[in-house]
């Protein structure tokens, strides 16, 4: 699972880091356009809310997600054994879960199914 889960963030990676890391930001303010720190266009939009998500999740949102997962990672490899652990072992379940549909993924390592 831990494995699975590290392929899945180092092909995020991989491609967040080809988009080069920028912050994206409507222009004007609230606007169907994204543009990245050199106020280049980066998409315009025919509807807004499309926008809002290509804005909320530019290059530097996508590292910082992945960092924080990777994170999640590491706690859990360096707990000790116990309930701390059990806990981060199903924040990384969890984690994985959104993965469900890839072909690698097993189905043991579903918490619960959707509801």
């Amino acid at each position: 699972m831990i494995a699975f889960l590290l392929a899945r963030l180092d092909e995020e990676e991989g491609t967040t880091g080809a988009a080069g890391i920028t912050h994206w930001r409507h222009w004007p303010t609230r606007s169907q356009r994204v543009v990245d720190d050199h106020d280049e266009l980066v998409v315009a939009c025919p509807l807004r809310d499309v926008a809002d998500q290509i804005a909320i999740w530019g290059p530097m949102s996508a590292v910082a997600n992945i960092e924080a997962r990777r994170m999640v990672l590491d706690l859990y490899e360096q707990a000790t054994l116990g309930p701390a652990r059990d806990a981060l072992r199903q924040a990384v379940q969890a984690l994985v879960m959104t993965y469900r549909d890839h072909v690698d993924y097993d189905i043991s390592w579903t918490l619960r199914q959707q509801l």
